[in-house]
């Protein structure tokens, strides 16, 4: 596959679909997957595009036909975890590239505050 010299293997953790159970929420357990990605450096105009608190954040975009899971505001929803050199980040923002010659995902991930320096 075209740009696969430029792709390496991710941990993802992944939270699990959660349910409710007599009433009360019970978040889903989290699963490991290995997705393949080109790890690039964030421009300035991608951290712009990152919601307000995240944007001081060490953040990395990511290249992969994976798709990643961001949080949503309109569910519980958590966003998937990637390790990258050992530090831990969420992904903040997910972009579906539809082109006809590499169809793929950009996904921004910001370091998760408790890695935070």
């Amino acid at each position: 596959m075209l740009f696969s010299a430029f792709r390496r293997s991710l941990d993802v953790e992944r939270q699990g679909e959660g349910e409710y159970v007599d009433g009360i929420w019970q978040p889903g357990s989290p699963s490991n997957i290995t997705i393949d990605a080109s790890v690039q450096p964030t421009s300035s105009t991608d951290y712009e595009k990152l919601p307000e608190g995240r944007r001081e954040r060490e953040a990395y975009t990511l290249y992969s036909a994976s798709p990643l899971r961001q949080a949503s505001e309109h569910d519980d929803r958590q966003p998937d975890r990637v390790t990258i050199d050992g530090g831990k980040y969420e992904v903040s923002r997910v972009e579906k590239w539809g082109n006809n010659i590499l169809p793929h995902y950009k996904a921004v991930v910001t370091l998760m505050p408790e890695q935070d320096g």
